[in-house]
């Protein structure tokens, strides 16, 4: 398939891919702006970063619904103080197709933070890898 803009050789690594993650939150960030912004955007996880713009964790749907369900007030709250701290998925734009789909399958995350010299520069999410892979391209879900 000879697609418009895909490498010939295919997409080989995740800095080949364009990611269309961009949101991250700061992890200070009052969580009732973030549940809002996440419900517009249709966003389901983000990346929680620190002053220097280093990933600190993950904030998603699980950790504000549990949140919710103990009875949490979430305009109290800040970010920090219900992301998960995970910060072992992440990836950078040399890590292989291969490998993120990797974590893709063995993680119940729906995204994987890419970083470059320490700071997340955005967020690949399993509907851009569906995408490079398939060679469907930009644009697609419009």
């Amino acid at each position: 398939m000879n697609i418009a803009g895909m490498p010939a050789t295919g997409y080989e690594t995740v800095g080949d891919i364009v990611g269309t993650h961009m949101s991250q939150y700061h992890f200070q960030a009052d969580v009732s702006s973030v549940v809002m912004d996440m419900l517009s955007d249709h966003t389901s996880m983000a990346p929680v970063v620190n002053n220097e713009g280093h990933l600190v964790g993950l904030i998603g749907e699980v950790e504000i619904l549990n949140t919710l369900r103990v009875g949490r007030d979430i305009g109290k709250l800040k970010v920090g103080e219900i992301m998960n701290p995970d910060r072992t998925h992440l990836v950078t734009e040399q890590t292989a197709i291969s490998e993120a789909l990797r974590l893709f399958q063995d993680t119940e995350l729906s995204i994987l933070p890419v970083i470059r010299n320490g700071k997340v520069i955005e967020s690949i999410t399993r509907h851009d890898l569906i995408r490079a892979m398939s060679g469907a391209g930009l644009g697609v879900e419009k």
